[in-house]
């Protein structure tokens, strides 16, 4: 955040915010659906490598414990051994 003539302002800019709109909105829904269900509600939208399971894990690790976990994966496939892994 920038002070602009004692005004504050985001240091996203309209192209930024224009560009990245449908990331925001996600991150609407996702946070409307933890509110609702009262659980930890994690996206993976990709192919599954094992690179995956790092990115899992540093989803997992900031997260309540004692709130349920709910998990989308969408993937059109990968690495079989590795989608056992994750669940």
């Amino acid at each position: 955040m920038s002070k602009l003539q004692g005004q504050t302002r985001s240091a996203r800019t309209p192209l930024f915010d224009a560009q990245h709109s449908e990331r925001y909105a996600r991150h609407d829904l996702i946070r409307d659906y933890q509110e609702h269900t009262g659980a930890n509600f994690i996206v993976m939208i990709d192919q599954i490598f094992p690179d995956n399971m790092t990115y899992l894990e540093e989803l997992l690790h900031p997260l309540d414990s004692s709130r349920p976990l709910h998990l989308l994966l969408a993937s059109p496939g990968g690495d079989g051994e590795t989608a056992i892994r994750l669940v």
